[in-house]
């Protein structure tokens, strides 16, 4: 049996030139739903940063290359790499990112301790 063989699917019919197939009128709708769906949790995250920022600390590299989030007991919960990361070998990108985190931990300590 080739695709020749095949009957058309079922929207062939329903479909034309200046109508697209059901199914790309489903996937717009999706989305649609999806984009407003993502658009309400950035609102609902916009509303929860301060307390997000109370309660993380964020370290970056002087070239921007690493950005380290910890939270103020020193946990991992975030490592963002600046385009220039691209221009470290692995151990000084590794290195680069244990500074980091050890400069996050360190204000996080301050933070917590007073």
């Amino acid at each position: 049996m080739t695709a020749n063989d095949l009957p058309p699917p079922p929207d062939a019919a329903a479909s034309g030139p200046d109508r697209p197939p059901p199914a790309d009128a489903e996937l717009k709708e999706f989305m649609r739903d999806f984009e407003a769906d993502m658009a309400g949790l950035e609102r609902r995250a916009e509303r929860l940063r301060p307390l997000i920022d109370a309660t993380c600390v964020r370290a970056s590299s002087e070239d921007g290359a690493v950005t380290v989030t910890v939270t103020v007991t020193g946990a991992l919960v975030g490592v963002a790499l600046g385009e220039s990361f691209r221009l470290l070998g692995e151990r000084e990108l590794a290195a680069l990112i244990i500074d980091t985190y050890d400069r996050a931990v360190a204000e996080a300590a301050r933070r917590r301790d007073g």
